[in-house]
């Protein structure tokens, strides 16, 4: 019987990682003798005889199609976001308490105007 082309590629794959855990050993051994003091020898990283050619051929996957984002999502995740450390409050009601604190914060600051120029020209 003959072999199929990926038992070949896996007897490859098999020598590749024998000769990488013989590099580690030797490295490991190398790395031992330094500390000691020998001498320092080192094994060839890569064997010249296999070579390096892909699993399979590649397979083109085609590019996922953009989904439209519509405008309210922006808003959304940022409703979504505000609402994380706290309870959740319908928007509606953020946006009037928006609009009373900032209608508040004008009638103070006119207020506040008033009594100045009051007290400077009187």
């Amino acid at each position: 019987m003959k072999p199929t082309p990926l038992a070949k590629r896996i007897k490859e794959l098999e020598k590749q990682l024998d000769q990488v855990d013989g590099n580690i050993r030797s490295l490991s051994k190398t790395m031992e003798r330094t500390r000691t003091g020998g001498a320092i020898k080192l094994a060839p990283l890569v064997d010249p005889s296999v070579d390096d050619r892909p699993l399979a051929d590649p397979v083109i996957v085609p590019a996922p199609k953009p989904v439209a984002r519509r405008p309210r999502d922006e808003r959304f995740v940022d409703y979504l976001s505000t609402s994380i450390g706290g309870p959740t409050v319908p928007l509606r009601h953020e946006r009037s308490i928006q609009r009373n604190k900032a209608i508040l914060t004008i009638a103070l600051v006119l207020l506040l105007l008033f009594w100045l120029l009051h007290r400077l020209f009187l």
